[in-house]
């Protein structure tokens, strides 16, 4: 390979002197870039739907109608407590893998 080396060193120069020097780059090319990029638009999915499930368990826990459930309880109500309960898990979720991948690295 050093042997080589000064042909693939005159190559490059006269490649830059005719104009015709190209690189070729592959971003994606590595497995451990792909793996970074998959998981941090994972955490991004799971953030947007953490967020929108509290947002609509706000809405539904904030609703003064709706059928009863049971006499003091109505069912937009107990919907809005689940879904807020599923939004915390999420955001949970969230927040773990961002700490256990910062404790990793």
């Amino acid at each position: 390979m050093v042997q080589r080396l000064p042909q693939r060193i005159n190559k490059i120069v006269e490649d830059l002197e005719r104009g015709r020097f190209t690189l070729n780059v592959r971003p994606l090319a590595d497995r451990r870039d792909r793996d970074f990029l998959t998981g941090i638009a994972q955490q991004l999915m799971i953030t947007i739907l953490a967020a929108a499930a509290t947002i609509g368990a706000i809405m539904l826990l904030t609703s003064d109608t709706g059928p009863m459930l049971t006499p003091t309880v109505r069912l937009y109500a107990f919907l809005g407590y689940a879904l807020l309960f599923i939004g915390f898990v999420l955001g949970l979720r969230v927040l773990v893998l961002v700490f256990f991948r910062a404790s990793r690295e």
